[in-house]
């Protein structure tokens, strides 16, 4: 996340909901933000600006490797950089944990 509103938001919000969420606060790079367009026709179109997410590092996913090969369950989605996705679905494998890509 980055270090503005967006990102603030989203932190205390697993603070609040007591989700146990880890986040790489990147200060020079904007939250990313998304939306979802639906036309007359009912036809969707989601839109996204991939901000921090799109700057995930391969280095912060392995400092929290013991936690990903601890969950039951590893949830992960393709708005992150895909080096760092890879590695998280590793340590996940390695350690024979459920992983659910979205």
């Amino acid at each position: 996340v980055g270090a503005d509103a967006l990102g603030d938001t989203a932190r205390r919000y697993a603070d609040e909901v007591g989700l146990d969420a880890r986040f790489e606060v990147r200060p020079e790079i904007a939250t990313a933000a998304s939306s979802i367009l639906v036309d007359a026709r009912g036809d969707n179109r989601i839109v996204v600006a991939l901000g921090a997410n799109d700057a995930l590092s391969p280095e912060f996913v392995d400092s929290e490797a013991a936690t990903i090969a601890a969950a039951e369950v590893v949830v992960l989605q393709l708005e992150n950089a895909l080096a760092a996705t890879r590695r998280a679905i590793g340590i996940a494998r390695a350690a024979a944990r459920t992983i659910v890509l979205n």
